[in-house]
């Protein structure tokens, strides 16, 4: 089966993972690994947190010595000195272990919550694998960086609805174009394939890359503002079948497969997709199948129209029909 990779000219996460357990309180979390290697966290030793996670330690410590929190810490001290030995008494207190930044931001968590829900906020896989998107984000756009800002998604549609997918891949886009960050997604969904450009494509079949754009294939520039004003994510099919039909109309698009199954050539058993063109402009999509250079695209393409006569015809035949059927009456 065919898979598209999408990039960017210019230059996201990892593949997707538990998104939710990466952005929750954890050591080694894959969010305390953003925070700590972003420009607000350089300051290791003098940074704000330390600060607040300072106080924190104290209010905790005083709640546990003078508040309700008293009477725990002596029962435990009690016991701790019931089982210690005279020379060697031992003695606790409550507080937030590890002072280091690096420790503080493994306590954080990100949590997702939607604006227009105030009850039973929880939200699904999808969501969750665009919180980690967006987090991952943080990186790539760091000002004082020079280096490559590249990255990669694995199957950036999982758990999302089409409208969602949408949104995301044109939300990517833009901030690819104004950060100079460079994005390599793989995708099996046609809606995403519907709405990037054409020449940030590129085909996987069978082991091979076959970019699409206007230097790689034999489709003129025209035909590529045309595809990327009519491929929708129907026609954007023909992308990952392993056989494509080009039809005219719907009549053919709609007959066909029955025609098929009844030759026991099941289309969709074997992967075969139909494409309604909605005209005879064939060419302009199956131009892209060919390649400017030897290396072959290994997909076949099938045309099928019918045959109209045209009107001018059709009168001149109704014409000679009549007068061959005077003919014979006299």
């Amino acid at each position: 089966m065919a898979k598209l990779v999408i990039y960017s000219e210019q230059h996201i996460s990892n593949p997707l993972r538990d998104a939710e357990s990466e952005l929750t309180p954890k050591k080694g979390s894959r969010l305390s690994q953003i925070l700590y290697n972003h420009d607000v966290f350089e300051d290791e030793e003098n940074h704000e947190l330390l600060k607040i996670m300072s106080q924190t330690n104290k209010d905790i410590e005083e709640y546990f010595t003078e508040h309700d929190g008293k009477e725990l810490l002596e029962d435990v001290n009690t016991y701790l000195d019931d089982f210690s030995i005279e020379n060697n008494k031992l003695s606790s207190r409550f507080n937030v272990s590890d002072n280091s930044l690096k420790s503080v931001l493994e306590r954080l968590s990100l949590k997702l919550f939607n604006q227009s829900v105030s009850e039973n906020n929880n939200q699904g896989l999808g969501s969750h694998n665009l919180l980690y998107i967006a987090a991952e984000l943080l990186l790539l756009k760091k000002s004082n960086y020079q280096g490559l800002k590249l990255g990669l998604i694995e199957e950036i549609e999982a758990h999302l609805h089409p409208q969602t997918q949408i949104r995301l891949i044109e939300a990517i886009q833009k901030i690819s174009e104004e950060n100079k960050i460079q994005f390599i997604l793989t995708t099996h969904s046609t809606s995403l394939a519907s709405k990037v450009k054409l020449k940030n494509l590129v085909l996987c079949k069978d082991g091979c890359l076959y970019p699409m754009g206007k230097e790689h294939t034999k489709l003129r520039e025209g035909d590529y503002l045309f595809l990327e004003r009519f491929l929708d994510s129907t026609k954007s099919n023909l992308f990952f079948a392993n056989g494509v039909i080009l039809v005219e109309g719907d009549a053919e698009n709609i007959l066909l497969p029955s025609f098929a199954k009844k030759l026991s050539r099941d289309l969709s058993q074997h992967g075969v997709s139909i494409v309604n063109v909605g005209s005879t402009a064939f060419l302009r999509y199956s131009n892209i199948f060919l390649r400017q250079d030897d290396k072959e695209l290994n997909l076949n393409v099938s045309l099928i129209t019918d045959v109209d006569v045209k009107s001018s015809e059709h009168t001149q035949h109704r014409k000679e029909k009549m007068i061959m059927g005077k003919i014979l009456k006299y």
